[in-house]
Order: C-alpha cells, then structure tokens, then sequence
C-alpha cells in the first residue's frame, strides 16, 4: 500500500470531520422549556450531561430498568438516548423517561458545567500505546482529554498480510497528528494478535486498553458488522462519520473517498 495514499485519503477524512463538527458547536443561544419543540437530536453534544437518570420504571426494554437509575449517556441518536446502565446493559429509550432535558438545561444556562467532554470521560483513561519504547503503556488521561474528534477503526482477526498495510496506517498517523493534534486515532481490535503485532513493531497509535477492548466494542454498539471499519465521533460521543461497509486495506484511499461521496460530501482531493 502506498503511504502517501493512506496519508492523502486520512486528510480528507479530517477535512470532511472538522466541517461536520463545525455544524454541531455553534453557540447560538438555546433554551429548552416544557413544551419546547427542540429535538433532542438539535441539542450540540456539548451540552449532552455526562449522566442520566430514569424518572420511571422502563420495561420495555431487555431489563427492566428501576426509576431513579443512574447511566452513563454515550450519546443521542434518532431523538433517542442510548445509556448504559451497567449491569442493566444498554438501552435505547426516549429521553422523556431521564432528567435528559433538565440536565441539558442546567449546561445551556451555565447552571452546572462539565469539567471533561463526555466520550473523551468515558475513553481518555483507558488508551495504550506500544510506539514510546521502554515508555510504553497507558496514555495518560491529560494527553488525550484535548481531542476534539475521535477516530475509531474496528479491527477483527488478525493475519500476517496485515502488517504492511498496518505499518504504513502508522506512518500515515504521525504525520496525521503532527498537523492535527487535536484528532486522535484509536485501534479497537477485537483479536488480541493485533495488540502482539503492536508490541513486536513499536506501534504508535493508540489502542484500547487489551482487557476492555471487548466491553467497549459492545457497549459503545457502533453497529460495527463488518471489518476493517471507521466510526469517528466528535468529544462528547455524537457519530459524526461511520463506513457503510468495510474498508479495503489495498485501497483505503478508494474507500475513503466512497464513503465521503455516499455522504454527499463535496471536498477538494489533496
């Protein structure tokens, strides 16, 4: 695989990214009241509370789920909140049943304010990374708490041919963060051979922790089937971009620019 391809195809990613989120973090003032016609798909994830709680009993659900039970809000989708509970799994339910609206409320109106973005809360602490030598190991959570858009790229079974195609994704990802420091990439590979591949090479981009990386390929229900697969997202959790289809390791840059069109996204090529 060519390196300048993967490197060409990764920016045009980003660009397509950073337009996306600019649609998302506007500080137009927003007010929601009893009644209130605001979707809460419109609410900008930046004011999505890091927590909710039931207001009643939810049974329609796998598990039933008690009133006054506290999740953690992975984000908002199609007006619906997904929340995990726990041991009560995740669940898709309708933000009229939580504190959702209120406690968006108390972020819009400066009331209460989040010390850490959502989705960097949830993940910042448990990121690895093999590329530092003898400093190698866990991220720390300072290091990564200033990313604005998440990169996710699911990885299923390892093979030796992947090696190439994974050591030019690395190079690819250097240059990368050297002109978007604020972006992050993270491998979340399903085959713990990927994370021996990493040790043996030095690998530089960031993994999941090894002993979470199942709970959070579930938990975060990306509706990853298929793999090699791309799901960015922006600080707080909000999709911003997931591939319809699995990536081609030999053409990633084709992939790419596929999914972009099938977004009806128009961008300049580098």
């Amino acid at each position: 695989m060519n390196g300048s391809r993967i490197q060409n195809s990764l920016t045009e990613v980003v660009v397509f990214l950073m337009l996306t989120l600019s649609l998302f973090s506007g500080d137009e003032a927003l007010s929601i009241s009893s009644g209130s016609t605001v979707q809460s798909e419109q609410i900008p994830s930046s004011y999505w509370p890091p927590f909710v709680e039931t207001t009643e009993t939810i049974v329609n659900v796998e598990k039933e789920i008690k009133a006054d039970t506290r999740g953690v809000l992975l984000r908002v989708e199609e007006n619906q909140l997904l929340v995990d509970f726990g041991r009560n799994g995740v669940a898709s339910i309708d933000p009229i049943v939580t504190n959702f609206h209120e406690e968006a409320q108390k972020l819009i109106s400066g009331e209460s304010k989040k010390e850490f973005p959502n989705f960097s809360l949830q993940l910042g602490n448990k990121l690895m990374t093999f590329g530092r030598g003898k400093r190698s190991g866990p991220l720390r959570f300072q290091e990564v708490v200033g990313t604005k858009i998440y990169i996710l790229l699911y990885l299923g079974t390892y093979s030796p041919e992947l090696a190439q195609p994974l050591i030019d994704f690395g190079e690819a990802y250097k240059e990368l963060k050297a002109e978007w420091p604020n972006i992050e990439v993270v491998l979340m590979p399903r085959d713990r051979k990927f994370y021996d591949f990493g040790a043996t090479v030095g690998y530089a981009v960031p993994y999941i922790t090894p002993h979470m990386r199942i709970g959070y390929i579930e938990s975060l229900s990306h509706g990853v089937d298929t793999t090699p697969a791309l799901v960015a997202v922006d600080d707080n959790g909000r999709i911003l971009y997931h591939s319809a289809e699995p990536l081609n390791w030999d053409d990633l840059s084709n992939s790419t620019e596929n999914l972009l069109n099938e977004l009806i996204i128009p961008l300049s090529k580098p």
